[in-house]
Formats: C-alpha cells, sequence, structure tokens
C-alpha cells in the first residue's frame, strides 16, 4: 500500500506465465526483494517513488508495473464493491484528470471481468460526487490519466493504478514486426537462461526481426530495456501525488547512463530475404549498424557459419502451427541439430511448443536436456528448452 509519509510503496510487476522465477532473479540483480505472488505476477515490498522509474525503464524480463493500493479476500461481486469504496481515491487523482478502470478476473464467478471494473467505477466517481463539475476526474477508458486496475484471482483482489501504461513490451520500437515475433520480454528470458555472455556470443538463426539479437546487445551493453523508449509516455508521469520531479531526475539519470562495449559477437540469420529486409532496418531504427552480424541462410544446414566459430544457439524457431503438416517441422528440428553438432554448437536455447520433437532432434545429435520450463506465450503453451553437448 502507498504511503505518502515515508515515500515507500508496495508493488506488483507482471511477467509472461512460466517466467516468474527468471523475472525474480533479475530483479534481485538489481537489488529488490521480489516474491511470486501468483501465475505472472510479482511483490516486491519497500519500493521508492524512483524505484517505479527504474522498474519501468530498467528490467527486461517484465510487461507492466503496478502500484498496489491495496488486497483484500473477497467471496462476491458485493464485497468487491465494498473494497473498492474503502480506498480514498481523492490522493491519487486530480482535478480534471481522465481515469479508467481496467477490470480482470481468473478463477470461477458469477459475473464477468466487466462487473469489477464497474462497481471499481462507480466507487470513485462517487467520491467525487460532492465536488464542483470542474473539479471533478472524468471517465475515459481508452486514454486515461491513471488507470486503476481491480484484478480478481478465485478470492484474491488486488486494487492497483497502471504505472506503465501499455505493456513493456513497446519498449523496443521496431519499424518491422515479424507476422511470428517474440515480445523482447521473452527474449530476455531466453538470454538469462543461456550462457551466451561466458561462450563469446551466440547465433539467432531463425531471426525473423532480430528481437533477440537486439535484446543481447542491450543486455550486454548495459542499456535499459526502455532506453529507445520516450519516459514521458509511461502512466507513471501522471501521478501527481508522486514526487515527479524525483522521477523525471532518474529517467534523465538512466538514459543518459554510459554504456559499455559489447565484447561478444551477436550473430542473427533468417531464411527469407523479407526477414532479411526487417532486421537490417529494425539494427538501423536503433543505430546498430554493424554490432549484429547478419546472415542469409538456412538454419537446417547453417553453411554461413564456419566450424567451432560459435558455440551457443539462441532462437525461437517455427513451430508449423499453420503448415498442417508436423512432419516437416519434425524434419527441420533434426537437421537443425545436426548441424549445430557438425558446427561445434555447445549449447542451444530454444522456444517451442513441440518439446518431444525438439529434445528427441537433439539427443539423437548427442545434445542432453539441461532446462525446460513451460512458458504461456499468448494463449500457446510452449517450453523453454536449453540443451548442451555431452562432456
Amino acid at each position: 500500500m502507498y504511503s505518502n509519509q515515508n515515500r515507500k510503496c508496495e508493488v506488483v510487476v507482471a511477467c509472461e506465465r512460466g517466467t516468474e522465477g527468471i523475472a525474480a532473479q533479475e530483479l534481485r540483480s538489481f537489488g529488490w526483494r521480489p516474491e511470486i505472488l501468483k501465475r505472472s505476477k510479482l511483490y516486491i515490498p519497500d519500493v521508492t517513488e524512483t524505484d517505479l522509474a527504474r522498474l519501468n525503464m530498467e528490467v527486461h524480463t517484465i510487461s507492466r508495473v503496478y502500484l498496489l493500493l491495496a488486497r483484500f479476500r473477497v467471496s462476491g461481486l458485493t464485497e468487491v464493491r465494498q473494497a473498492a469504496e474503502s480506498i480514498d481515491y481523492t490522493r491519487f487523482l486530480k482535478p480534471g484528470q481522465r481515469f479508467g478502470v481496467w477490470g480482470k478476473r481468473e478463477g470461477t464467478h458469477d459475473f464477468i471481468s466487466q462487473d469489477i471494473g464497474r462497481e471499481t467505477g462507480t466507487a470513485i466517481t462517487r467520491q467525487f460526487a460532492g465536488c464542483p463539475e470542474d473539479q471533478r476526474p472524468w471517465v475515459h477508458l481508452n486514454d486515461p490519466d491513471v488507470q486503476f486496475v481491480a484484478e480478481l484471482s478465485d478470492k484474491d483482489l488486488l486494487l492497483m493504478i497502471n504505472t506503465s501504461g501499455r505493456p513493456l513490451h513497446h519498449r523496443m520500437p521496431r519499424p518491422f514486426i515479424h507476422s511470428a515475433g517474440l515480445k523482447p520480454a521473452l527474449a530476455a528470458a531466453l538470454l538469462r537462461v543461456s550462457s551466451w555472455q561466458s561462450m563469446g556470443g551466440f547465433l539467432d538463426p531463425f531471426a525473423g526481426g532480430g528481437t533477440i539479437p537486439l535484446a543481447a546487445h542491450l543486455m550486454c551493453t548495459g542499456r535499459a530495456a526502455g532506453s529507445y523508449d520516450d519516459p514521458d509516455r509511461f502512466l507513471l508521469r501522471n501521478l501527481m501525488f508522486l514526487d515527479q520531479e524525483a522521477i523525471a531526475r532518474t529517467f534523465r539519470e538512466i538514459t543518459g547512463k554510459s554504456v559499455r562495449p559489447c565484447g561478444v559477437a551477436i550473430h542473427a540469420a533468417d531464411r527469407f530475404m523479407k526477414s532479411i529486409d526487417g532486421m537490417k532496418a529494425n539494427i538501423d531504427h536503433l543505430g546498430l549498424r554493424g554490432k549484429v552480424t547478419i546472415h542469409h541462410g538456412i538454419a537446417e544446414k547453417l553453411n554461413y557459419l564456419p566450424d567451432d566459430t560459435v558455440r551457443c544457439v539462441i532462437t525461437n524457431p517455427p513451430y508449423g502451427l499453420r503448415i498442417g503438416r508436423p512432419f516437416v517441422i519434425d524434419l527441420i528440428y533434426k537437421n537443425f541439430a545436426l548441424a549445430c553438432a557438425r558446427k561445434g554448437i555447445h549449447e542451444v536455447t530454444a522456444l517451442t511448443p513441440r518439446k518431444r520433437s525438439w529434445v528427441s532432434a537433439f539427443e539423437n545429435a548427442g545434445y542432453t536436456e539441461e532446462v525446460c520450463m513451460k512458458i504461456v506465450f499468448g494463449r500457446l503453451q510452449v517450453f523453454l528448452l536449453k540443451v548442451a553437448r555431452k562432456p
């Protein structure tokens, strides 16, 4: 709960479902003490107002940052209403500000998410009913200055303020978005599981728009995840009850921080020229021309890669969901695994729903499975897999 007296608050951060442990590890590396709250949510106590700026800008593996107002146990919509009415919203809204409410729920209930949002919104408007009309905040669901979130999981109700606005994967602006592109937070999760930095770099042979190589360059140079974003677009900047001068100063410190040389080799490849051209456009847009070595070629052969030059692969391979012929993907995986073994690749980290096909292909090529994590990617369950060569 937010306290004006000591300027400390409690925070809930969202991440991709299944990556909670990876996100917690990264948060601890910044000095925070996260706890896994539930699926896709972590709780952080004792967060300062300037920490809210750092969370939104610096952390790679999260998707949103929420200021926790209160937490309740509720049994029905009546108790949701009572919980919402117990919050003093006049602390968080200034005259003339636009506000919206996002109602969410998981579990079995006899009401829907919109009912939660409606009850919370009604509680807010009632608190300002006695104010002159020009002193009241007004509802704008599509473009609010302040967005309240009422999230119910079974009987656990969280009342929060969204400090991020749109999801944090928008922090990396890219003119080319691949049709099967990966969110930067998932790319960062793959990178944190891999040993690429100690191995001197990596190759992404199914690079598409280059999300994994671009995320890797940010990480190895020590850049913040939001280095290329406009800090003023975060809804955090509209929360006038916070110390906005200190928050603005923190944003300036983050964006002005010096970066270190990358120090590792980052390779990206794709078989389609459309993806190669799009990847180059993304790299140029971020001013990183020459920082990523781009190859045009087929992953099942890796002919563009000299033997024993790259020891690590990190990739998001094709899933075959739209082609209707699973054996085609099985063959791609089999030949790719053999090519990795032939080229001296020691470790491969990937995301795929076809766990059995992927692991079998690499086991037959002399690799062993080291990591297997279930991830929910959109509405699809996939596996984050790491395999390594037998010594």
